[in-house]
Formats: structure tokens, sequence, C-alpha cells
């Protein structure tokens, strides 16, 4: 090998190094008050966080979620439209930040293995339900009583919002590309205890 090649060679090595140890040890730290909540199982990204601080364990109940005036709509199956709760606004939601997307995860910490996600899509004004953690039947039973809380409504109103209740292939490979709807609504997927 000629000099200059391994001059040239070590020069590019010391660069690389010095490359390395500068990021090791001068890139900024993320603050773990600050650190971002999970993102969701649908893979949205830039997410927003909550300003004030939330109990990220625990299931809201209808007194926490359904305060204030706010209110919002969201789209029915037959093309109307219902005026229900903003529970976008509620401080355990995170929004996208082009705002598309509102969604609540639970539980919300890294140490729990996550069990739903539900999702509002802003511009089509309807939802999709994700349940991340078998057995199905339970996992959606609690997530259409959170959603029937937050957004105030009964079930018989939660059975005529637009709304995909799905599965990822990691949960069942078998109801992956199927919407199994919420327990008790014409079309649903049925399973023991409906």
């Amino acid at each position: 090998m000629k000099p200059s090649s391994t001059i040239t060679i070590a020069i590019l090595v010391l660069v690389l190094l010095g490359s390395l140890i500068f990021i090791a040890f001068f890139s900024p730290r993320s603050n773990s008050s600050n650190q971002l909540l999970p993102e969701p199982i649908s893979g949205f990204q830039n997410i927003v966080t909550p300003t004030s601080p939330v109990n990220l364990n625990t299931k809201p109940n209808k007194e926490d979620v359904l305060t204030g005036d706010s209110v919002f709509q969201v789209q029915l199956v037959d093309g109307s439209v219902l005026t229900t709760h903003d529970f976008t606004m509620s401080p355990d939601t995170q929004t996208t930040l082009d705002k598309s997307l509102t969604y609540v995860l639970f539980p919300k910490d890294n140490t729990a293995p996550l069990e739903y996600e539900i999702n509002y899509l802003s511009e089509s004004k309807s939802f999709v339900v994700i349940l991340a953690k078998e057995p199905i039947a339970e996992t959606r039973r609690a997530a259409a009583e959170d959603l029937m809380n937050r957004l105030g409504i009964s079930n018989q109103e939660l059975c005529s919002l637009s709304v995909r209740v799905q599965v990822p292939r990691w949960v069942s490979d078998f109801y992956s590309d199927k919407n199994l709807g919420f327990p008790n609504c014409p079309g649903a997927v049925k399973f023991s205890g409906d």
C-alpha cells in the first residue's frame, strides 16, 4: 500500500472516531420529564404530548372526561353526524402535529403491555380502535366502555359510530383482516361473553 493511501485511511478513521466521540459526549440529552408518551400501534409519529400531568395507568371515568362544555362531531355509519363530548381535550390524549389524528393508549406507560388504542381521524370524523391484547373479547369490551365514557354516549350510539375495530396480526392472525365491531352491535364478530 502506498504511504499516501495509508495516511488518507488514517485521517478518515480519526475523523470518524472524532465524530462518534463528539456525538456521544456533546449531543443533546433528552429530559425524562419531557419524553414522549408511547407511540400508537398505528404508526403515526410527530406526537404532541399533554401539557398537564396525567396518571398514565388508570382508565378515566365519566366524570373525569366529561367536564366542561366542549363538544365535537363524529361521523355515524348512515352519514349523519353526532355531537358528543370532546374527548380530544382530555389531558390523556395525544394529537399528531398536523392535527389529523388524536389518540388514546391504555395503559400509557412503558412498563405494562398495551391493551388497546383509540384513534380519532379528524378528516373523516371516524374512529379506528386497535386491540393489542388477548383475550380479544375482554379488551374489546374495555375499549368500548372507555370510548362511550369519553364521548358521553350510549351503547346504541356507539353502535352507530363510523368505527373500525381491529387487531394486529401479531395478536390474532385469524381476526387481523376483519372489522370486529363493538360487542352487541349489528355486524360485530361474536365472542363468548358478548
